[in-house]
């Protein structure tokens, strides 16, 4: 089993699923597709860039569905997003995080000279995303909780693997002294 998969089964126990919806996924992919100037999900299939920022954007979006759902709150209205270029969110006026997400079968990516205390979710399988917990800008930047990225063009990127230091949360309470503690 590699690496990244034993780390992350260890820590499920301790993630918090969350369902997601098929109005979500057309929501998403609706205002991908505008943001990119196209008429429909085929053109974009021509074009590789395309799919990979469609990927990378989607996994963003539902992070921040699924933080919505979770919290209860309004955090982004996706319909008026005009940009697909989401570094941080503000969470009741006064939280300011990053969102990371990242598929089962990768680790999450850091980048340690822009990084802002953040929210690491999981997309396991379709419809379910697994919130793993809050993590301050500290934590992300010390270098045990990361291993070098073996790829070239990831100068300053790591990937995480400090999933014991993530800190589960249950409501917005919670979130505000997770982050009022860290800043």
């Amino acid at each position: 089993m590699a690496l990244n998969q034993y780390t992350i089964n260890e820590h499920l126990c301790n993630f918090r699923k969350i369902n997601m919806y098929s109005r979500d996924t057309s929501l998403i992919q609706k205002k991908i597709v505008q943001l990119l100037k196209l008429n429909d999900l085929g053109e974009l299939r021509d074009k590789y860039e395309g799919v990979a920022y469609f990927n990378k954007l989607s996994l963003k979006l539902y992070s921040i569905i699924a933080l919505e759902r979770y919290l209860g709150i309004n955090i982004l209205d996706i319909e008026s997003l005009n940009s697909g270029d989401i570094e941080y969110i503000t969470i009741a006026e006064e939280i300011k995080i990053s969102v990371i997400p990242f598929n089962v079968s990768e680790l999450p990516v850091i980048n340690i000279h822009e990084c802002n205390p953040s929210i690491i979710t999981l997309f396991r399988e379709p419809r379910n995303l697994f919130l793993c917990g809050y993590i301050s800008k500290r934590e992300l930047q010390d270098k045990r909780n990361l291993r070098k990225s073996d790829s070239p063009i990831w100068k300053n990127r790591y990937e995480f693997v400090g999933f014991d230091k993530l800190r589960m949360f249950d409501d917005l309470i919670q979130l505000k002294e997770l982050y009022k503690n860290d800043t």
